[in-house]
């Protein structure tokens, strides 16, 4: 009686799957636990803000936030994933512009536009 081959296809496929659903399900609860955590955590306007004033700028305005690919537009250092640009009042009393970079390990630096 022949064999039925097409079984052992069958089951390769399922365990296919399998796998492809457990990897998912890890970095589901991979990101879930970086957001819990901290690891992912979005800057705010007022953390922008701070870290300007921080760097001896007063009267600070942040004018907008940007996300990814921060690097050629802002200055931006390659791990940076967010730029805020702000108006400020530097150690000379002249008002200039600002873009503070976020990284999501280094925190913040800040440069002239």
């Amino acid at each position: 009686m022949p064999r039925n081959i097409s079984n052992g296809g069958d089951v390769e496929k399922k365990q296919r799957i399998a796998l492809i659903e457990l990897l998912i399900t890890i970095t589901v609860v991979l990101l879930i636990a970086l957001f819990l955590i901290g690891g992912l955590k979005t800057p705010s306007n007022n953390e922008a803000k701070l870290a300007i004033e921080n760097h001896g700028f007063t009267n600070v305005v942040v004018t907008d936030r940007h996300w990814f690919e921060v690097q050629d537009e802002y200055g931006c250092r390659v791990n940076d994933t967010f730029a805020f640009t702000a108006e400020a009042t530097d150690s000379n009393n002249q008002r200039v512009k600002i873009v503070a970079c976020y990284d999501f390990y280094e925190a913040f630096t800040v440069h002239h536009l």
